[in-house]
């Protein structure tokens, strides 16, 4: 997303699909529903995004490869009429976010130098569910970059406990 404008947009219509959704379980089936979407016209990203395509063309993809989630393939259709279907992924990470709120889902992710065992998961899920107030749902990564620790983003919060992150904070508060 490289504009505030966009970003305002990609809420908007976030929040207008959202609004279909009349409990929780709904709102992440409908999440779902709008995530495959986008993966499933990733096949076809480029005639999607090319101007020679007509936007009668496009909308006839959306309705082929779309016909079991008419949600998702309505939503699309709007944003192609709008002339804003580059938002479809930060719409659907918008209603992922909502649905998640409905759900009391906390999305992180944690990178790690190596591979953690389910056990220290397991752990780092359970204080981040503790810290942030609800179900944490994390990916793992790692990053042989990294010569211990770990570095967690949740919730727009990025915590460094990675032995560079301490590193430089200690190198600045000398340089104080």
């Amino acid at each position: 997303m490289n504009n505030t404008t966009e970003r305002l947009a990609a809420r908007r219509y976030g929040a207008a699909y959202d609004r279909l959704n009349r409990s929780a379980q709904e709102a992440a089936e409908r999440a779902d529903a709008l995530e495959e979407a986008s993966r499933l016209l990733e096949q076809v990203q480029q005639q999607m995004k090319d101007p020679s395509v007509t936007c009668a063309q496009k909308k006839a993809w959306v309705h082929d490869l779309l016909k079991d989630s008419p949600d998702a393939c309505a939503l699309i259709t709007v944003l192609l009429d709008a002339k804003r279907y580059n938002l479809l992924p930060a719409v659907a990470e918008e209603v992922r976010a909502l649905a998640d709120g409905r759900c009391g889902i906390i999305r992180a992710q944690v990178w790690s130098a190596r591979a953690l065992p389910a056990d220290e998961q397991q752990r780092v899920e359970q204080v981040l569910s503790q810290r942030y107030g609800g179900t944490a749902k994390v990916q793992f990564y790692t990053d042989e970059k990294l010569v211990g620790g770990l570095k967690i983003l949740c919730q727009g919060e990025l915590i460094d406990g990675t032995l560079q992150g301490q590193l430089q904070r200690l190198a600045q508060n000398l340089m104080k």
